[in-house]
Protein backbone atom coordinates (compact mmCIF):
# COMPACT_ATOMS: atom_id res chain seq x y z
CA UNK A 1 0.00 0.00 0.00
CA UNK A 2 1.22 3.65 -0.64
CA UNK A 3 2.41 5.78 2.23
CA UNK A 4 1.31 8.91 3.67
CA UNK A 5 2.76 12.20 2.04
CA UNK A 6 3.49 9.66 -1.39
CA UNK A 7 2.09 10.88 -4.68
CA UNK A 8 -0.95 9.86 -5.61
CA UNK A 9 -1.01 7.98 -8.96
CA UNK A 10 -3.24 8.87 -11.80
CA UNK A 11 -5.93 6.46 -12.43
CA UNK A 12 -8.54 7.12 -15.14
CA UNK A 13 -11.14 5.16 -15.06
CA UNK A 14 -15.15 4.72 -16.24
CA UNK A 15 -18.00 5.86 -13.92
CA UNK A 16 -21.51 4.99 -13.59
CA UNK A 17 -22.38 6.60 -16.77
CA UNK A 18 -19.47 5.00 -19.31
CA UNK A 19 -17.83 8.04 -19.20
CA UNK A 20 -14.08 8.31 -18.08
CA UNK A 21 -13.25 10.13 -15.15
CA UNK A 22 -10.64 10.51 -12.12
CA UNK A 23 -8.40 12.53 -10.38
CA UNK A 24 -7.03 15.09 -12.79
CA UNK A 25 -11.07 16.15 -13.44
CA UNK A 26 -10.64 16.98 -9.74
CA UNK A 27 -7.62 18.75 -9.65
CA UNK A 28 -8.02 21.69 -6.93
CA UNK A 29 -9.96 19.70 -4.62
CA UNK A 30 -9.24 17.54 -1.82
CA UNK A 31 -10.45 14.12 -2.86
CA UNK A 32 -11.65 11.50 -0.70
CA UNK A 33 -10.90 8.15 -2.62
CA UNK A 34 -12.97 5.29 -1.51
CA UNK A 35 -11.84 1.91 -2.48
CA UNK A 36 -13.85 -1.35 -2.15
CA UNK A 37 -13.05 -4.59 -3.83
CA UNK A 38 -16.90 -5.10 -4.47
CA UNK A 39 -20.05 -3.17 -4.02
CA UNK A 40 -21.86 -6.29 -3.46
CA UNK A 41 -21.30 -6.53 0.71
CA UNK A 42 -23.60 -4.83 3.33
CA UNK A 43 -19.89 -2.69 4.42
CA UNK A 44 -20.21 -1.22 0.87
CA UNK A 45 -24.16 -0.13 1.73
CA UNK A 46 -23.21 1.13 5.18
CA UNK A 47 -20.17 3.77 3.49
CA UNK A 48 -22.27 4.49 0.78
CA UNK A 49 -25.25 6.07 3.00
CA UNK A 50 -22.31 7.67 5.13
CA UNK A 51 -21.08 9.18 2.74
CA UNK A 52 -23.97 10.22 0.62
CA UNK A 53 -25.55 12.18 4.01
CA UNK A 54 -21.96 13.89 4.90
CA UNK A 55 -21.67 14.90 0.96
CA UNK A 56 -22.57 18.45 1.98
CA UNK A 57 -20.07 18.33 5.26
CA UNK A 58 -16.95 17.34 2.86
CA UNK A 59 -18.00 19.60 -0.30
CA UNK A 60 -18.35 22.54 2.17
CA UNK A 61 -14.74 21.87 2.81
CA UNK A 62 -13.43 21.59 -0.57
CA UNK A 63 -13.55 17.90 -0.52
CA UNK A 64 -14.90 15.25 -3.31
CA UNK A 65 -15.33 12.32 -3.42
CA UNK A 66 -14.84 9.33 -5.80
CA UNK A 67 -15.74 5.27 -4.91
CA UNK A 68 -14.08 2.73 -6.87
CA UNK A 69 -14.65 -0.75 -6.66
CA UNK A 70 -13.58 -3.90 -8.75
CA UNK A 71 -17.30 -4.78 -10.04
CA UNK A 72 -18.03 -4.17 -13.70
CA UNK A 73 -19.14 -1.32 -15.18
CA UNK A 74 -22.76 -2.57 -14.54
CA UNK A 75 -23.19 -3.33 -11.25
CA UNK A 76 -21.50 0.37 -10.13
CA UNK A 77 -23.95 1.75 -12.34
CA UNK A 78 -26.67 -0.33 -10.70
CA UNK A 79 -25.45 0.66 -7.52
CA UNK A 80 -25.05 4.44 -8.17
CA UNK A 81 -28.91 4.19 -8.80
CA UNK A 82 -29.63 2.26 -5.71
CA UNK A 83 -28.16 4.46 -3.62
CA UNK A 84 -29.02 7.98 -5.31
CA UNK A 85 -24.81 8.74 -4.50
CA UNK A 86 -24.44 12.41 -5.44
CA UNK A 87 -20.61 11.71 -6.53
CA UNK A 88 -18.80 9.37 -9.56
CA UNK A 89 -18.32 5.58 -8.77
CA UNK A 90 -15.67 3.80 -10.78
CA UNK A 91 -15.29 0.35 -12.12
CA UNK A 92 -11.60 -0.85 -12.03
CA UNK A 93 -12.78 -4.30 -12.97
CA UNK A 94 -9.03 -4.52 -14.97
CA UNK A 95 -7.77 -4.19 -11.63
CA UNK A 96 -4.83 -2.02 -12.88
CA UNK A 97 -6.00 0.55 -10.46
CA UNK A 98 -5.41 -1.21 -7.71
CA UNK A 99 -2.18 -2.41 -8.66
CA UNK A 100 -0.94 1.14 -9.23
CA UNK A 101 -2.10 1.79 -5.70
CA UNK A 102 -0.43 -1.58 -4.01
CA UNK A 103 -3.91 -2.53 -2.46
CA UNK A 104 -2.96 -6.32 -3.43
CA UNK A 105 -1.53 -6.95 -0.09
CA UNK A 106 -4.67 -5.35 1.74
CA UNK A 107 -7.66 -7.17 -0.19
CA UNK A 108 -5.68 -10.33 0.53
CA UNK A 109 -5.75 -9.48 3.99
CA UNK A 110 -8.83 -8.18 4.22
CA UNK A 111 -11.00 -8.47 1.20
CA UNK A 112 -14.24 -7.29 2.29
CA UNK A 113 -13.04 -4.03 4.39
CA UNK A 114 -13.45 -0.40 2.59
CA UNK A 115 -10.58 2.08 2.44
CA UNK A 116 -10.78 5.58 2.00
CA UNK A 117 -7.51 7.62 1.17
CA UNK A 118 -7.34 11.32 1.55
CA UNK A 119 -5.28 13.10 -1.31
CA UNK A 120 -4.90 16.97 -1.22
CA UNK A 121 -5.12 19.44 -3.50
CA UNK A 122 -1.58 18.72 -4.56
CA UNK A 123 -2.07 15.12 -5.31
CA UNK A 124 -0.06 13.94 -2.50
CA UNK A 125 -1.92 11.01 -0.16
CA UNK A 126 -2.24 12.94 3.21
CA UNK A 127 -4.40 10.38 5.35
CA UNK A 128 -5.56 6.39 5.05
CA UNK A 129 -8.84 4.93 6.77
CA UNK A 130 -9.44 1.36 7.42
CA UNK A 131 -13.26 1.37 7.72
CA UNK A 132 -14.48 -1.01 10.85
CA UNK A 133 -18.08 -1.33 11.51
CA UNK A 134 -18.33 2.05 13.68
CA UNK A 135 -18.44 4.11 10.59
CA UNK A 136 -20.29 6.89 12.12
CA UNK A 137 -15.96 7.74 13.84
CA UNK A 138 -15.01 6.66 10.79
CA UNK A 139 -16.67 9.65 8.75
CA UNK A 140 -15.74 11.79 11.65
CA UNK A 141 -11.87 10.69 11.24
CA UNK A 142 -12.28 11.50 7.78
CA UNK A 143 -13.30 15.08 8.34
CA UNK A 144 -10.40 15.55 10.18
CA UNK A 145 -8.13 14.72 7.63
CA UNK A 146 -9.78 16.50 5.03
CA UNK A 147 -9.04 19.57 7.36
CA UNK A 148 -5.75 18.85 7.68
CA UNK A 149 -5.31 17.83 4.28
CA UNK A 150 -6.53 21.74 3.72
CA UNK A 151 -3.01 22.49 5.08
CA UNK A 152 0.51 22.65 3.94
CA UNK A 153 2.39 18.67 4.60
CA UNK A 154 4.06 19.49 8.29
CA UNK A 155 2.16 22.75 8.81
CA UNK A 156 1.54 23.55 12.61
CA UNK A 157 -1.08 25.75 13.19
CA UNK A 158 -0.01 27.89 16.40
CA UNK A 159 -1.64 27.45 19.76
CA UNK A 160 -3.63 30.58 21.47
CA UNK A 161 -3.74 30.93 24.87
CA UNK A 162 -6.67 30.79 26.22
CA UNK A 163 -8.20 33.71 26.92
CA UNK A 164 -11.24 34.21 30.08
CA UNK A 165 -14.00 36.77 29.39
CA UNK A 166 -16.84 37.48 31.68
CA UNK A 167 -19.81 35.67 30.89
CA UNK A 168 -22.68 37.96 31.03
CA UNK A 169 -26.00 35.62 32.11
CA UNK A 170 -29.98 36.94 32.00
CA UNK A 171 -31.34 37.12 35.68
CA UNK A 172 -34.32 37.91 36.64
CA UNK A 173 -34.16 41.76 37.04
CA UNK A 174 -30.23 41.58 37.54
CA UNK A 175 -26.99 41.12 35.28
CA UNK A 176 -24.45 38.42 37.14
CA UNK A 177 -21.13 38.86 35.41
CA UNK A 178 -19.31 34.98 35.77
CA UNK A 179 -15.45 34.43 35.63
CA UNK A 180 -14.14 31.30 34.18
CA UNK A 181 -17.53 29.65 35.44
CA UNK A 182 -17.59 30.96 38.81
CA UNK A 183 -20.04 33.43 39.93
CA UNK A 184 -18.53 36.64 40.49
CA UNK A 185 -19.30 38.26 44.54
CA UNK A 186 -22.35 40.30 45.03
CA UNK A 187 -21.68 43.87 44.09
CA UNK A 188 -17.78 42.89 42.30
CA UNK A 189 -19.10 43.10 39.36
CA UNK A 190 -17.85 46.50 37.24
CA UNK A 191 -14.95 47.00 40.16
CA UNK A 192 -11.75 45.76 39.27
CA UNK A 193 -9.29 45.13 41.81
CA UNK A 194 -11.21 45.63 44.79
CA UNK A 195 -10.90 43.42 47.68
CA UNK A 196 -12.32 39.76 47.34
CA UNK A 197 -13.22 40.35 43.82
CA UNK A 198 -11.92 37.27 41.17
CA UNK A 199 -8.74 38.27 38.79
CA UNK A 200 -9.96 38.98 35.62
Amino acid sequence: MLRLDEPAPRLRLRNQHGIATGLAELRGHIVVVWWQRSFDHPLADTVARSLRHRHPDLTARNAAVLGISGDPGAEVARFHRAHGLPFDVLSDAAGAAAAAYRLGDWWRADPDSPLTLVVDAGGLIRARHLVARGHAAHVEALLASVVRAARPPGARIAARAPTRRPRICAAAGAGIASHGGRRAPRGAAGRRGSPGSPAG
